[in-house]
């Protein structure tokens, strides 16, 4: 909401509406998923600090800060160290649940630091695959890996391998699923 008045000021003040109408809707979100009276299925994650995990995500990020990866993703490592501030704003604020999300998503963009570039043929994939997405020929779907046969599958199914992120697996759930590419019959 504060950024709405920056945005305002340095734009235009339909700029600056639009993120005070945002962060209103935001606020009606959470107050009606508080209103919701959901049962728990399971337990709930026991609230802790996570100052030794930020810690060593934050040795692990300084460590990588080096050249020519510190130049090539310069951005990439300023919302990387901005994550993890706020995680560790959130922790000693004793908001423990905020800076667990923070701290996550700040795994998941350390994840990302060391992604291979992609070579001529898997751009020129990737983007006849957006193209198709686009028009409405494919979608994304997840199929269980155990009804996944190999010789089954068209190349545009081909399964696709789930990354680790940060090091760290996905859980067994997301695991035993494959994101797979299935055209879908042309729309008339």
């Amino acid at each position: 909401m504060a950024g709405s008045r920056g945005f305002a000021l340095s734009t235009s003040p339909a700029d600056g509406m639009f993120y005070l109408g945002q962060a209103e809707g935001l606020g009606e979100f959470v107050k009606f998923s508080a209103s919701l009276n959901l049962p728990r299925t399971g337990k709930a994650i026991p609230a802790r600090s996570l100052l030794p995990e930020l810690q060593r995500l934050q040795d692990k990020v300084n460590a990588a800060f080096v050249p020519p990866k510190s130049i090539d993703q310069h951005p990439r490592f300023i919302a990387l160290n901005a994550t993890l501030k706020t995680a560790l704003e959130l922790d000693a604020g004793k908001f423990y649940r905020g800076a667990l999300y923070q701290y996550l998503d700040a795994v998941r963009s350390f994840g990302v630091l060391d992604t291979a570039e992609l070579d001529a043929g898997q751009k020129s994939e990737l983007k006849i695959r957006s193209r198709r997405c686009a028009l409405g020929y494919g979608r994304p779907r997840m199929i269980p890996s155990s009804k996944s046969s190999p010789s089954a599958r068209s190349p545009w199914s081909a399964p696709r391998r789930l990354p680790t992120i940060g090091g760290v697996h996905p859980s067994s759930a997301v695991r035993s699923c494959r994101l797979a590419w299935r055209p879908a019959s042309p729309r008339p």
